[in-house]
């Protein structure tokens, strides 16, 4: 368990870590509902079917608002957990269905010369982001359980941060 608290010996960086990951957790929410606001746009279907897809996929972002909220305020781990595991599932799952995520992108991208080229770069780009949004969720949850386990009773500079 020692391992698992490496790095946040101090209070100051466990509550950095944790903030750092409701950072994450809301850039993710904003990522998400960005995402959703373009899927909708670009649908073409009627206004209520638009309405009721977008409140069912917002169902994701308001849980990552509530988690990054929750780790900002330096609590929320379980938040944070369950925040973490969803982003991890959907990080997983757009990496074993690639094939139809790319056609997606080539209404975006019929004008560019190379439009798959556009679509694999973006596609590369959204992988590594949300790659380092995981790691920070992460890191933020550790930073959230060594605020409630660990003693920082004897940190010099606990009374500073």
């Amino acid at each position: 368990m020692a391992n698992w608290f490496a790095g946040l010996r101090r209070k100051a960086s466990a509550e950095r870590a944790a903030k750092w990951g409701g950072i994450a957790c809301l850039f993710q929410s904003a990522r998400e509902t960005l995402g959703n606001l373009f899927t909708v746009s670009m649908a073409h279907k009627p206004l209520d079917h638009a309405i009721v897809w977008f409140v069912g996929q917002s169902v994701l972002p308001i849980f990552l608002l509530v988690a990054g909220v929750r780790l900002w305020r330096r609590g929320g781990w379980i938040w944070g957990s369950v925040a973490g595991l969803f982003v991890t599932v959907d990080l997983a799952s757009a990496m074993l269905n690639l094939g139809p995520t790319i056609d997606a992108y080539t209404t975006m991208t019929a004008s560019a010369p190379a439009a798959a080229v556009a679509a694999k770069t973006a596609l590369f780009t959204g992988f590594v982001v949300k790659v380092v949004i995981v790691m920070l969720i992460i890191n933020g949850v550790r930073g959230a359980v060594a605020l409630n386990k660990v003693d920082y009773s004897n940190d010099p500079l606990g009374a500073l941060s």
